[in-house]
C-alpha cells in the first residue's frame, strides 16, 4: 500500500469553503455592529426630531449639511454645535416663544440622581427667547452680549440661575461638571446664531 502525503483536491475545497463561510459570517456580523454604532453616535449634521410626549426636540443626522447644527425651527434660527453638545435637546414653549436647552447625557445622569432641574424642560443649559422689539431695560433681560438681532427679531439667551445641582447622589459631582462644561459650550454657540435659510 502506498502512503499519501498532503491534502487531496477534495480536502482543499472543503477547507476553502469553510473559510469562506466563516469569513462571510464574520463580515456580516461586523457590518451589522458598525451600522448600529454609526446610528447610535451623533452625526456631524443635524435636524430636529420631536418627541410628542414631552414636546422635546433633539438632534439627528441630516444629509444636507456638513457641520453640526441644532435647528430651532419655531424661532427660525440654528446654532452650531461642538462635540461636547452634540446630544443637545430643546423644549419649546409657544406662549412665551422660549426654547429651553438640555442634553440627553444630563437627563440620563439626572434620572440616576433624581434631579428634576436637569431635565430639558427646566432649561439646565439655558434658554433663548424671541421678541420683535428690543428687550426693555426695566425687564428681566439677558446680558447685552447675549442679545442678537437677526432678520428683524431680537433673540435673548438666558443662563440658568442654578443649573444642575448635584445633590447627595453618588454622581452629583459628575452631573455638576457635565452641566458646567455643556453650559459653557451652549453659551459660546449662542454667540454665533444664524437664521435658517
Amino acid at each position: 500500500m502506498k502512503l499519501r502525503q498532503g491534502f487531496g483536491a477534495i480536502e482543499i475545497i472543503v477547507i476553502i469553503t469553510l473559510l469562506v463561510i466563516v469569513g462571510g459570517l464574520g463580515w456580516y456580523a461586523l457590518g451589522g455592529k458598525a451600522k448600529e454604532q454609526s446610528s447610535a453616535s451623533p452625526s456631524p449634521s443635524t435636524q430636529v426630531t420631536t418627541n410628542s410626549s414631552n414636546n422635546t426636540k433633539s438632534t439627528q443626522a441630516s444629509p444636507s449639511s456638513s457641520e453640526p447644527y441644532l435647528e430651532i425651527k419655531e424661532l427660525g434660527i440654528k446654532m452650531k454645535l461642538t462635540t461636547k453638545i452634540l446630544d443637545i435637546e430643546y423644549s419649546y414653549d409657544a406662549a412665551s416663544k422660549k426654547a429651553s436647552f438640555g442634553s440627553k447625557s444630563l437627563t440620563t445622569l439626572a434620572k440616576q440622581s433624581s434631579s428634576s432641574q436637569c431635565y430639558v424642560q427646566a432649561g439646565p443649559l439655558g434658554w433663548i427667547t424671541q421678541q420683535s422689539q428690543a428687550f426693555p431695560a426695566n425687564q428681566n433681560k439677558p446680558a447685552d452680549k447675549d442679545i442678537k438681532l437677526l432678520g428683524g427679531s431680537y433673540y435673548g439667551f438666558f443662563t440658568p440661575d442654578v443649573g444642575c445641582p448635584g445633590g447627595v447622589a453618588s454622581n452629583g459631582e459628575a452631573l455638576q461638571k457635565l452641566s458646567g462644561e455643556q453650559l459653557s459650550e451652549v453659551t459660546a454657540a449662542v454667540q454665533i446664531l444664524e437664521l435658517i435659510k
